[in-house]
């Protein structure tokens, strides 16, 4: 099969070369591998021009699977054949896919290329690459790449020049494009006046291709070439751009193609007059698009930031556009967004080219006016912010005088897709505050109109942005309209709050001071009551899923009756308005806030109005109000006898949580008579529960417990059947608990009941039924009451049956309620199961099963189910499983009203140990002490103080209960201690990446107080940081002082934050001085701190996006891909044919994406080739989180991070 796949790649590859008969018969003869290398046969070659036959699939095929092969010496010979063949253009053969071709695609193929003229002809191939990208635009960071690359040996470009194809069929085609380029980027490293004749030939070729620099469609006639052309012979440097010059360029703007030529232009600029006047005419062309400029993107993109700076201050006052575009492309200026079409926007004060913006600002301060009324909002506000450190008086005049039209103008930006013009001029007057809210209000209603979504992820920085300029109301209004819309995005990640500014990664959705300040914004707006619920309700509409809308409807109806306890009459009044109003969300906040009021009658009459039209949600929630309510009995009866639908299966429904035998007769009558037959079916169980209640009422009287009669309340109705599966499982018998004593004797069948030792099973099945029933599976308050009483051993047993019995019939997820049953009360041995059981259904196609284990197990809440939940979220193959345990780790929290990383600290157990780092394990008459060892061991003591292999086994004197209760806890403890070992070596690895600061009393309260963390503390070195900067370093000692380098005593902060040191912020002395310092402490760190491999961003690496130093590298896909997964890389999408070609990690501000040449979703034991490794930076307020970066712009520690995890795993 090898073979024959192999002979159809050669076939391929040699059939669309086109060789002549002379070079194929070359070919044959020095390609094979039976014979010894012949070179001289290719001094022979007939050069031909590869570019000649240009298809969409490129060439390399053949190649790359002869390197896959590891067949290196025919892999040598085909590319020196190649490009001795082909000189230059022999990068069509060496790259895979010619349409985007890069310079680490060919340098894959080029380091084959061996022999005496090796380096020149990679670098004619090289250039001839980089021009074909120019000139189609593709790709301008290769060039830049190409020119540093030249830095040290510019004369190698000339030899290189011999090697570009002399076959020129068609100048329009670029075959010369290879020469000028090698020739623009060797004047450009040399003096100026130094080469005379190859400037001279540059600008022949340069003037000569100014007819093909814009499309054909829109030609030059020859007159107009003749007009450019003359411009450039004969123009002087400080001749003005002429104005019939300016006309022919701007006629053809879109329609250019200047990428290549303002390269070419831009690198000779210092050795002709000539290159300047033809820089100027390739910007002449304008842009189509304000924020690319294509010539200065051109520019900016391939030199170094200061010869750029340089240049534009010499060139800049004879450019021939307007001195206020060429503001706002400074803008922007972006060097890796060069020739893209998007807006890429530095969200700071700072911008690519703010020396060029301020410069303008003092020489032509006229310009900067004429940009400001051009300017969009976000231009404006970095415009005026740049302006204001240079020229105080100009920046004091431009607020002052357009202020006003700045807010005009972001309204008409937050407007752009407004199709509805009356309601879009009704909205606009209340933004600029000439309408307050009731007129709005009315106006809107007075034209019958609709409010338009109009809030985009891309406009929330723009609005976060007027709080920074003092426009607190508008930032207001704006916000109120999107909550009336029901549009929650800017709240998730931008603060509500006038005096808060900052984005968030994490979102503030449900945090204490963002629905504080949610409600500041309704009391400053003067916002009705009613309007409040109406937007609430709004946004809960929005909410995507059942488990969000729970979520936002507990956190926020808490919240709104807080703000009810304020002030009680207008809340009630509102509450009233809003329910008429019969719209669903709204109704569902007001009947969630009404569920918690005593008095009712105020809103009975609107109660029952809302019945005819509301939601099965709005019913439901109803219900939980009616169900206290019997004293409403005669207008619930009335009801079954209604015309309408709704109203008869809500009067169902509330009779069926009443359960009153007195309504018997009432039901019997109703059910002959509806002719609904799912309502039928409900009477009719309804009438046999009905029919049972004089029994039931009967034994209500002997329940003593008030769970008992609860329990009696869930365990009825339709609400059985969720559970009559599980009667065919066997339960063991489980007891309350005994509050009695132990001498006392029961009297009375009641105090049978009472002392009662066996619950009945109807009790167990009501705390099933309590989560079967849920709507959103978690933690059932019923659940818990009913439970609380039980012997706790005895309930993890009939669990465990419950579970064992739900696995054995193939666990349905139509079921799946069992998992949170099962293991928000699971002892450790049922966390155990659960484990291994998901990455069961995990690895067998069940992965939705899988990530609801996850989910249930953090609702138990305990630090053993916590730490595992975290440990999936960290290590765990299955994206699936692996997110559902990150949202159920945001999802605890939320609960806990904290942020993830307080949450990280908090799940870490301390083992029951005291702060001496020892516990007494109780065996009744006698006595053991365990103790952390710093080696993070457990070490066993008896009362002697005499060490103990393990706990010996209980003796007569001994209360065996007591003993093997202690047995049990120290074999939990290992375990547990075993687990956080792990999981704290990984994250404290995972914390020296992404850097992670502690306040000063948190790191304490984690590092000093947890013994457990303390041995951690006590082998690590610690540094105090000030906005991100190591200020100080110290180390923390087991007799719990802190001291210095030097050993001296060290006061630690009272304030301030505390991090782990990643020793390339620590001077190479500094370094070795603390080394010196653990070694004599005799410490061995827990993991690799200061003996870490650092790595930094080379010289060829900056400005360019893809990092290729792993370029090529052959690796086990299982191993591979495995090992990254482990250390919190995460697999990309699967593509078709299950494979997936590149995995990721997202952290709090960068992230990183490595590619690879593909791999089974199996992870099968094929050889994975490594491509490129990408960085990202988070962009707060974009569309999109992320957007690719060169490395030099995330942090020298993520780089450094990033590089020694995939070295440790390709080498």
């Amino acid at each position: 099969m090898n073979e024959i796949k192999e002979e159809n790649l050669r076939s391929s590859m040699f059939n669309r070369m086109h060789l002549t008969p002379k070079n194929e018969k070359i070919a044959h003869a020095y390609l094979d591998m039976e014979n010894e290398e012949n070179i001289a046969l290719l001094s022979d070659i007939q050069q031909q021009d590869l570019t000649d036959v240009f298809p969409i699939n490129g060439y390399a095929e053949y190649l790359k699977w002869l390197r896959k092969n590891k067949r290196v010496e025919e892999l040598s010979r085909y590319v020196r054949f190649v490009v001795e063949l082909g000189g230059s253009t022999a990068w069509c053969i060496l790259t895979n896919d010619n349409n985007d071709a890069t310079l680490s695609d060919a340098e894959s193929m080029l380091i084959y290329l061996t022999g005496e003229h090796a380096e020149e002809q990679k670098m004619a191939v090289r250039a001839a690459l980089c021009a074909w990208q120019l000139y189609k635009e593709k790709n301008v960071e290769d060039t830049k790449t190409l020119l540093l690359l030249c830095k040290e040996n510019p004369e190698l470009l000339l030899h290189a020049l011999k090697y570009c194809h002399k076959v020129e069929k068609s100048r329009q085609h670029g075959r010369h494009h290879a020469r000028m380029l090698l020739t623009a980027i060797y004047l450009y490293w040399t003096k100026a006046e130094t080469a005379p004749q190859l400037t001279n030939q540059l600008l022949v070729d340069l003037i000569g291709d100014i007819p093909i620099i814009v499309s054909p469609a829109k030609a030059y006639l020859e007159r107009e070439v003749q007009c450019l052309q003359n411009y450039v012979q004969t123009a002087g440097k400080d001749t003005p751009f002429p104005q019939n010059v300016l006309s022919i360029c701007q006629e053809r703007k879109g329609w250019m193609q200047v990428t290549f030529h303002a390269a070419c232009t831009f690198l000779a600029l210092r050795h002709s007059v000539q290159f300047e006047l033809l820089f100027r005419l390739m910007l002449a062309h304008g842009s189509s698009f304000k924020t690319n400029i294509e010539a200065l993107d051109t520019a900016r993109a391939i030199v170094e930031d200061t010869v750029f700076h340089e240049t534009m201050e010499q060139i800049e006052d004879m450019l021939p556009i307007l001195d206020e575009d060429y503001i706002i492309w400074c803008l922007y200026g972006n060097p890796t967004a060069a020739g893209k079409k998007e807006k890429v926007f530095i969200n700071c004060t700072h911008a690519e080219c703010e020396a060029e913006i301020q410069r303008m600002a003092v020489k032509n301060p006229d310009s900067i006016r004429a940009a400001v009324k051009k300017a969009d909002s976000e231009e404006y506000k970095k415009l005026t912010m740049l302006v204001q450190t240079v020229q105080p008086a100009l920046y004091n005049e431009i607020h002052a005088s357009y202020q006003e039209v700045f807010c005009a103008k972001l309204v008409s930006e937050l407007q752009q897709y407004w199709q509805n013009e009356p309601c879009k001029e009704i909205t606009k007057q209340y933004f600029l505050g000439k309408y307050n809210f009731d007129t709005f209000i009315a106006k809107l209603k007075q034209q019958d109109q609709q409010l338009s979504n109009f809030l985009s992820e891309r406009k929330y920085e723009r609005v976060n942005n007027l709080k920074t300029i003092g426009e607190y109301q508008f930032c207001r209004r704006v916000l109120i309209v999107a909550l009336l819309k029901g549009s929650i995005g800017f709240f998730i990640h931008y603060p509500a709050s006038e005096d808060r500014f900052a984005y968030s990664n994490d979102s503030l959705l449900y945090d204490k001071e963002q629905i504080a300040g949610i409600f500041q914004l309704f009391e400053k707006e003067n916002i009705s009551v009613c309007f409040q619920l109406i937007a609430l309700g709004n946004v809960y509409e929005s909410r995507p899923d059942k488990k969000e809308k729970f979520l936002f409807l507990t956190v926020y109806t808490a919240a709104a009756i807080e703000q009810m306890q304020k002030n009680k009459d207008q809340w009630e009044e509102g509450i009233a308005q809003a329910l008429v109003q019969n719209m669903e969300g709204a109704n569902c906040i007001c009947c969630k806030i009404l569920a918690q009021c005593e008095s009712l009658d105020r809103f009975k009459e609107q109660m029952f109005e809302i019945i005819k039209n509301a939601t099965e949600q709005v019913q439901k929630l109803l219900v939980d109000i009616f169900e206290k309510h019997q004293e409403w009995e005669a207008d619930i009866l009335a009801l079954l006898k209604s015309k309408n639908l709704k109203e008869r299966n809500f009067a169902i429904m509330v009779l069926e949580e009443w359960t009153n035998s007195a309504h018997l007769e009432l039901v019997k009558e109703t059910f002959t008579q509806e002719k609904n037959k799912k309502l039928a079916a409900r009477l009719q169980d309804l009438i046999c529960d009905l029919e049972s209640a004089v029994t039931e009422e009967n034994q209500l009287k002997l329940y003593c417990r008030e769970e008992e009669k609860l329990a009696a309340k869930i365990y009825k109705g339709v609400r059985r059947r969720k559970v009559e599966w599980v009667k065919t499982i066997h339960f063991p018998t489980v007891h309350f608990q005994n509050i009695a004593s132990e001498n006392s004797t029961p009297e009375s069948e009641k105090d049978i009941l009472n002392e009662g030792l066996v619950a009945s099973p109807e009790y167990l099945l009501a705390i099933l039924v309590s989560y079967a029933h849920m709507d959103v599976l978690g933690i059932s308050e019923e659940a818990k009451i009913l439970t609380s009483p039980l012997v706790p051993q005895e309930l993890a047993a009939y669990i465990h049956a419950l579970y064992s019995g739900w696995i054995a019939a193939g666990a349905e997820a139509k079921t799946r309620w069992v998992l949170y049953a099962a293991a928000i009360h699971a002892d450790a041995e049922m966390l155990s199961l659960m484990q291994k059981q998901l990455k069961d259904w995990a690895e067998h196609s069940r992965g939705a099963i899988a990530a609801d284990a996850v989910r249930a197990i953090a609702f138990n809440g305990s630090a053993q189910a916590l730490l595992l939940v975290d440990q999936i979220a960290r290590k765990f193959k299955s994206n699936q499983v692996k997110n559902a345990a990150k949202e159920a780790l945001n999802d605890a929290a939320i609960a806990l009203g904290i942020s993830r990383e307080e949450l990280d600290d908090r799940i870490i157990p301390n083992l029951g140990l005291n702060m001496q780092a020892e516990r007494i394990l109780d065996y009744g008459a006698r006595t053991f002490t365990v103790r952390l060892t710093p080696q993070l061991t457990l070490e066993i003591y008896d009362n002697s103080n005499k060490q103990l292999k393990k706990l010996p086994s209980p003796g007569k004197q001994d209360d065996a209960e007591k003993a093997a209760w202690a047995q049990e806890e120290l074999k939990q403890m290992k375990k547990q201690l075993k687990l956080v070992i792990t999981a704290q070596k990984l994250r404290l690895d995972q914390i020296l990446t992404t850097a992670r600061f502690w306040k000063a009393q948190s790191w304490k309260e984690l590092f000093v107080n947890n013994p457990v963390m303390r041995q951690f503390a006590v082998d690590l070195i610690w540094g105090l940081y000030e906005n991100g900067q190591l200020k100080d370093t110290f180390r923390y000692m087991e007799d719990g002082s802190f001291n210095t380098v030097d050993e001296a005593e060290y006061t630690f902060p009272e304030t301030g934050m505390i991090g782990l040191v990643h020793p390339l912020e620590l001077s190479e002395e500094l370094l070795q001085a603390w080394k010196e310092q653990l070694s004599d402490y005799e410490i061995t760190q827990p993991i690799e701190q200061l003996d870490r491999p650092v790595y930094y961003v080379t010289e060829e690496e900056k400005g360019i996006e893809k990092i290729t130093r792993f370029y090529g590298k052959t690796i086990n896909g299982a191993a591979f891909v495995g090992k990254l997964l482990s250390v919190g890389w995460v697999r990309g999408e699967i593509l078709d044919g299950g494979f997936f070609d590149n995995c990721y990690r997202s952290d709090s501000e960068f992230g990183a994406e490595l590619t690879f040449s593909g791999c089974s979703v199996g992870y099968g034991n094929e050889e994975v080739i490594i491509d490129d490794l990408v960085f990202t930076k988070v962009v707060h307020g974009a569309s999109y989180g992320e957007e690719t970066c060169t490395p030099d712009k995330v942090s020298e520690r993520y780089f450094s991070e990033i590089i020694l995890q995939i070295t440790r795993i390709v080498g």
